[in-house]
């Protein structure tokens, strides 16, 4: 018994190896082949003459470059300089802002434009392909867009002779269409335009600084007037965006009045009389406004809006600030009686300092 002893471990030492050993159909586990991809998250028109371009790569080498193209129904459009459309890889991200040829070519209205991306990884072509958007206020930048077809005016009937008898009636001539009301106006700030007359209405637009755009009402207080633009959209913008001379201003039918088409004033003619327009009185030093911005209940940037001033409008400044960083004022009295801007509760408020022609400020204050 004991002589078994030995052998019994011997065959325990050989089993356990046996089964330490590797069986040889084990294999590793296999590995995921790379997947090269490109994801465009921006495809975007932000001026007349520039696409700003940004995607994200996956299992795409650092540095490896990447074209654009322009196509319009998939056939190459060659508005682009080339030069320009040209990215390397870096933490697996592009962005590139391709630029427009000079004198290139405008695109046909019908068309769809789309961005082609494109790169080479070991001889496999990688695209990806995302629309062109193209806002509705650089639509006649990137477009030809058809000129306006101007709708004929009809022609009034001829009076039918009339005769001694039998006594006739004459037909009166039928009216002229009467033309839709608006006073065109140079934009002299630029924002939103909005579904409503409300900061939080639907953004439908916008308009841009030197744009020319129709003004068809504005509301009670003139804070917001309805413009209509280029392609049609019809909606509401703040003062402080369209920023209209006071004599404009003036010319713009309220919202519910009825009035005839009138056109901007000529620059010869002396402005109208407007009750906005002229300067308060009391104390303090009268400035014009060199910027317009918002009025404030104190002279800190997080105090509450309670009204705006605009360019050129006169206020009367009747405190300023030990560094000047902002000035109380009082604007062009309202019907309530008390001094205050005219889109502001009639109490003295705060604006900043950089709002006003500045060397009047420190010249004519103390």
């Amino acid at each position: 018994m004991i002589g078994l002893l030995p052998l019994l471990g011997v065959l325990l030492c050989i089993i356990i190896g046996i089964n330490l050993v590797p069986s040889p159909t084990d294999t590793p586990p296999p590995v995921a082949e790379p997947n090269p991809q490109i994801a465009i998250e921006k495809a975007d028109l932000v001026n007349a003459t520039t696409i700003n371009v940004i995607a994200s790569t996956r299992d795409i080498p650092e540095g490896t470059a990447i074209e654009f193209e322009l196509l319009g129904n998939g056939e190459p459009f060659l508005w682009y300089d080339p030069t320009t459309g040209v990215a390397e890889v870096a933490n697996d991200r592009i962005e590139m802002n391709v630029q427009r040829v000079p004198n290139g070519p405008l695109g046909e209205d019908g068309i769809n434009y789309t961005v082609l991306l494109t790169t080479t990884i070991d001889t496999e072509a990688v695209t990806q392909t995302q629309e062109l958007f193209i806002p509705g206020t650089l639509r006649g930048e990137f477009i030809d867009l058809p000129e306006p077809t101007a709708t004929p005016t009809p022609r009034p009937s001829p009076t039918p002779e009339v005769s001694l008898t039998p006594e006739v009636t004459e037909t009166p001539a039928p009216e002229a269409p009467t033309e839709p009301t608006f006073v065109e106006v140079l934009v002299g700030n630029g924002g939103n335009v909005r579904a409503a007359p409300a900061i939080d209405a639907e953004v439908l637009g916008q308009i841009t600084l030197g744009q020319t755009v129709r003004v068809l009402q504005k509301n009670a207080d003139a804070t917001w007037f309805q413009v209509q633009l280029e392609d049609g959209v019809t909606g509401w913008t703040s003062a402080t965006a369209l920023l209209p001379p006071p004599d404009v201003v003036a010319q713009i039918p309220t919202e519910g009045e009825t009035t005839t088409a009138e056109q901007p004033a000529s620059p010869d003619a002396p402005p109208p009389p407007d009750a906005t327009t002229a300067p308060p009185s009391g104390d303090g030093v009268v400035v014009t406004v060199g910027n317009g911005g918002n009025v404030r209940a104190t002279p800190d940037v997080t105090a509450p809006v309670v009204g705006q001033i605009m360019l050129n409008e006169q206020v009367q400044v009747l405190a300023k600030m030990p560094t000047a960083p902002g000035s109380r004022c009082a604007c062009p009295t309202i019907p309530s009686g008390g001094q205050a801007s005219v889109h502001c509760c009639p109490r003295q408020r705060w604006c900043s300092s950089f709002q006003w022609h500045r060397p009047m400020l420190e010249r004519q204050m103390v």
